[in-house]
């Protein structure tokens, strides 16, 4: 999730590129960073260009979660290209690959981008109450802003969890 302030999030973005460049360990994290940034507030091919770079990159680095960067890097500038197919199969396969690799978090992550682009509440609920089991409000906020009726669900456990908290103090 970028700041929603576009001139930070670029300027951050490309910061981290820049020191990225320096250690290649953190490569992929930075064209993560860049291609996830062009996708939401740039250049579209510029982010395709670096998830590519990214995917070259995570082949030498070979990590789960470096190829896991990789692949989602791919999916969000495919669908900032409107290559919403092979947008959705990017993002499966980074979800697959986490789920493999006990990458809950990024598992969800990628998961509810999909929710979101096959317009399923339904799933997506799921994983906002997931979120919200493990305190990761940020999860949480983003599947209300994807599906704005989650919010007054959200609004009426948080409701049902203090009223059944006060009935077992009384």
């Amino acid at each position: 999730t970028l700041p929603r302030n576009s001139i930070l999030a670029f300027k951050h973005a490309h910061h981290s590129l820049e020191l990225a460049r320096q250690v290649e360990q953190y490569l992929v994290d930075g064209l993560h960073n860049v291609a996830v940034t062009e996708s939401a507030f740039g250049n579209p091919q510029y982010a395709l260009e670096c998830a590519e770079e990214a995917q070259k990159a995570s082949l030498q680095i070979q990590t789960p979660l470096t190829d896991y960067y990789a692949l989602f890097a791919k999916a969000t500038a495919l669908e900032a290209l409107k290559q919403t197919d092979e947008a959705k199969s990017f993002f499966e396969k980074a979800a697959k690959l986490a789920r493999e690799h006990k990458l809950g978090l990024f598992e969800q992550k990628s998961a509810l981008e999909l929710d979101r682009l096959n317009n399923d509440l339904e799933s997506a609920r799921k994983r906002m109450q997931w979120f919200e089991e493990r305190g990761l409000m940020n999860g949480v906020n983003i599947a209300k802003r994807y599906f704005p009726e989650l919010a007054e669900t959200a609004q009426e456990l948080v409701l049902e969890m203090k009223t059944s908290l006060r009935l077992e103090v009384l």
